[in-house]
């Protein structure tokens, strides 16, 4: 414990040190390596806290996207036109308990700093989110056309027990009021009743991958359908896309489900610029390789 103490110590006082030697810009870059590469978490807790501090300053005084454009680990996104922007990160608090960062800048307005709050992934798809009480998620992709003046984001997150989460976002701006979700998923239960949803999560397992694809010209957005089993060897039941897909049409006001897509059984949807390596077993939640 006294090591411990001593050793915060001595990263305060060099976050002071080289926070006086180093420019903004730099202090900014040296900040965002350091919250994803430290070891440590209470390190990489400190090291985020910094990066924060600096960025939040900078883009203040700025107002300019382009001073988080130095970091692979920063999941930048934008709408064709430029008008809307997301720049997404994450810090890895302790082992799968991950906090979840985002800039968000929208034609001109003031830029919106997002922090997530901890929340069950698993009961958010009835719940209209805000900026104060978002719940994180990396977004990489925003779908190229609007829909009832919203627009719809890809997004990726991870829940602390490992579980993977795709998620399909509505999104709404209006000047100074963002609202994260909207009643426009329309999906059957098991009583085959009409149950709406404000967003979509496709739950898999940690050693799973699985990809969501939209198609502009049949504006539908297509995902793996998860299936579940039990591992044989360990026991561990596994959520796992099983070689077929589902898919939401939309129908001029809403999103409707399709449980079942004919004949597209193929060995992998089609997706343009995949978020992470294919090669899940020796890399972490942020694509980095995981130490030996």
């Amino acid at each position: 414990m006294k090591s411990l103490v001593f050793s915060l110590f001595l990263l305060s006082h060099s976050l002071n040190c080289s926070s006086q030697i180093l420019s903004s810009t730099d202090s900014l870059r040296f900040w965002g390596d350091a919250m994803i590469s430290l070891k440590t978490p209470d390190f990489r807790q400190a090291a985020s806290s910094e990066f924060q501090k600096i960025a939040e300053k900078l883009i203040r005084e700025n107002s300019d996207s382009i001073l988080l454009d130095f970091h692979p680990s920063i999941v930048k996104t934008s709408t064709h036109d430029g008008k809307l922007k997301f720049y997404s990160w994450a810090s890895e608090l302790s082992e799968n308990r991950i906090q979840y960062f985002s800039y968000l800048f929208f034609d001109h307005q003031k830029p919106v700093f997002l922090k997530s709050q901890e929340r069950n992934l698993r009961r958010i798809n009835y719940e209209e989110l805000n900026a104060k009480n978002w719940y994180g998620a990396l977004y990489y992709h925003i779908l190229k056309d609007s829909f009832s003046a919203r627009y719809f984001l890809l997004g990726f997150a991870t829940s602390p027990d490992g579980t993977k989460h795709r998620i399909i976002e509505p999104l709404y701006i209006d000047k100074d009021q963002i609202l994260f979700g909207a009643p426009l998923f329309v999906k059957k239960d098991e009583n085959q009743k009409d149950e709406v949803y404000h967003r979509i999560l496709i739950h898999y397992s940690p050693s799973a991958q699985a990809v969501v694809n939209y198609n502009p010209e049949l504006k539908q957005i297509m995902y793996d359908h998860i299936s579940s089993y039990t591992d044989a060897k360990s026991g561990e039941t596994l959520l796992v896309p099983d070689g077929t897909f589902e898919a939401f049409d939309w129908n001029g006001s809403h999103w409707i489900h399709n449980p079942y897509l004919k004949n597209e059984i193929l060995e992998s949807a089609p997706i343009d610029k995949p978020l992470f390596n294919a090669d899940t077993k020796s890399r972490d939640i942020l694509g980095r390789k995981k130490s030996k």
